[in-house]
């Protein structure tokens, strides 16, 4: 893990980099007044939508709104849904559940004319999923040698995390951008049912203190 998160940010810094020098290139050495607003962006996230395809058991969408302000500051909410499904030979376990994170995020480049689109960002999320598990579990009688199934009835988890966002975001085409992010998520809290805790948070997935998340983002510039 460690190795991944220095080749993310060995790729973070380069793209950042060239999209530096191209600002510095393009944009007008003199300050020119901004207007406050300066677009909306809506994008959904591309990896829980490739697992899901690949994972018949696992399906997640994910999609994001963020609005500009003078390219510098972009205020966003982030929501999705997430079912799953675990199957082993001792027991069933099913959750289905719902998230929304809201936070900011800074732009570290200067605004280009040309390029006006493109950020590389730190930013801070406060996320809250609420998920419905249930768990079957497979039981043998010892004297009689019978199986049978004991199913535990639904049970509701709500839950709250943080989490420290780096990030780039570039235009491909017209109003067209690609983003990556390594997200650092942290001190998740849970309201304790007589289950215990789910095994699986919506977007944080399986339960740990802290834990490394990423995301692959297609995003389109609303024209307004």
């Amino acid at each position: 893990m460690k190795n991944i998160f220095i080749y993310v940010c060995s790729c973070f810094l380069s793209i950042v980099s060239v999209l530096n020098t191209n600002a510095q290139e393009l944009s007008n050495p003199e300050k020119l007044s901004m207007p406050l607003y300066q677009g909306s962006f809506i994008g959904l996230n591309l990896a829980p939508s490739v697992e899901s395809f690949f994972v018949p058991s696992y399906f997640s969408t994910e999609v994001s709104i963020d609005v500009s302000l003078k390219q510098k500051y972009f205020p966003i909410v982030e929501a999705g849904i997430e079912n799953r499904k675990l199957l082993t030979s001792d027991y069933t376990y099913n959750s289905s559940g719902y998230f929304a994170k809201f936070g900011i995020n800074y732009n570290f480049l200067k605004t280009s004319t040309l390029v006006p689109n493109n950020i590389f960002y730190i930013g801070a999320r406060y996320a809250i999923a609420s998920t419905t598990y249930e768990l079957a579990t497979q039981v043998t009688e010892s004297y009689w040698n019978e199986q049978g199934e004991v199913s535990l009835m639904p049970t509701k988890s709500l839950a709250t995390w943080g989490e420290i966002v780096l990030g780039v975001r570039a235009e491909l085409f017209p109003s067209v951008l690609l983003g990556t992010s390594v997200r650092y998520g942290f001190a998740p809290s849970f309201s304790k049912s007589l289950l215990g805790y789910p095994t699986f948070i919506p977007s944080y997935g399986l339960f740990l203190p802290n834990k490394w998340l990423f995301t692959y983002s297609i995003t389109y510039k609303l024209p307004f």
